[in-house]
Formats: structure tokens, sequence, C-alpha cells
């Protein structure tokens, strides 16, 4: 959130809580693309809500990020929705639902400012307890979406294959980094997170 140079790629790799999102704002604050692999989404309710910029930080930060899910529910519905996806991520379904609702949001706070964004996990799933991916692609370089689509499906289905070759547990093979252009879709359903 302090950096205030120009750039053209941000890379925030299992950035905690606020981080993904202050990577994320910048990006879009300098027209820059963007590879998020977000977690501990439970930290974000140390935000507050709104930070107005000031001395070290040019970036406000409001929560949910998005028009859709503000919407939807109130910050402090959000919250609780982060918080819970934090704890049971991974441990019921409700809340990797939850953590998908989260990404969502800040994929589709990205779309609202005109970026293409791409939502995937990453492959294999025990890389990371966290394993979402969050791609945001420049207005300019939107017409990569379909490299950066057949490249994801080339690279897991390697994985998978060496994952299969080297082992016998079949829940190894896991689903594929799948990653799907958010077009507005239910979350998990057709169109992606």
């Amino acid at each position: 959130a302090d950096y205030e140079g120009k750039f053209d790629v941000a890379l925030a790799m299992h950035a905690c809580g606020n981080a993904s999102d202050y990577a994320q704002a910048q990006a879009i604050r300098c027209g820059a693309s963007y590879v998020l692999a977000p977690c501990c989404v439970g930290k974000l309710k140390a935000s507050g809500g709104a930070k107005p910029p000031g001395p070290g930080r040019t970036v406000a930060l409001t929560h949910p990020r998005s028009e859709a899910m503000r919407l939807a529910c109130s910050h402090e519905e959000f919250m609780a929705l982060a918080s819970f996806a934090d704890h049971e991520a991974g441990v019921c379904q409700a809340g990797s639902t939850s953590k998908t609702l989260i990404e969502h949001d800040r994929a589709s706070h990205a779309r609202e400012c005109g970026w293409v964004t791409l939502a995937g996990r990453m492959e294999p799933e025990s890389a990371s307890a966290k394993c979402d991916v969050l791609i945001g692609l420049t207005p300019s370089r939107a017409h990569l979406e379909a490299t950066i689509r057949r490249n994801a499906a080339a690279s897991a289905a390697l994985t998978r294959a060496f994952l299969l070759s080297t082992t016998q547990c079949g829940e190894c093979a896991s689903p594929a980094f799948t990653a799907a252009v958010d077009t507005g879709g239910s979350p998990g359903g057709p169109g992606g997170i």
C-alpha cells in the first residue's frame, strides 16, 4: 500500500487479509495486470472498513470491495462471511463457499474497474493450505485470456499425469486449475467464481 511508483504486473503470493486487496488496488491504480494468491481472509476483520488515503497509504479500502457485493450484504455481514471463510474453508462446504464469495467480490471489483478476471486453484492443491488464484488483466491485455486458459489447462494436465504416475492414490488427481472468466455467473456455477 505504500508504493506509489508505476509497474506493469503485481504479484502477491499468500498476501494475508488486506494485503491482497492493497495489491489489487495498486495494480488497478497503475493500470497493471495482477496475479494474487489470497489467504487468511479472516484478517480482513481488522480493516474496520474504509481507510482514507494518507501518508504511506495511497489506496482507500472498503469491504465489500465490489458494488455487486455491497448490494448483497452489509460491511458487518461481509466481515462475518470473511471470518467464517477463514476458519471453515476446507472443513465444510459452507466455509469453502464463503471463501469463494470473498474471492468473487475481489474479482467483481476488478471487473467493475474494467479488468478481465480469471479465477482458479493452484495445482496440486497440496502446494498450499490456501490455493485460490486470482488473475486480473488490464483491458489492453484482455487478448491474453485464451492463452492463459490454455496454459493453465496444459499445466494442470501435466501435474495430474505426474501425480498419477508417482502414486496410487486417486485422491491426488484433484480437479485441474481451471481458469474461468468470471462473467457474473453464480459462484461455483458456470462462469467461474
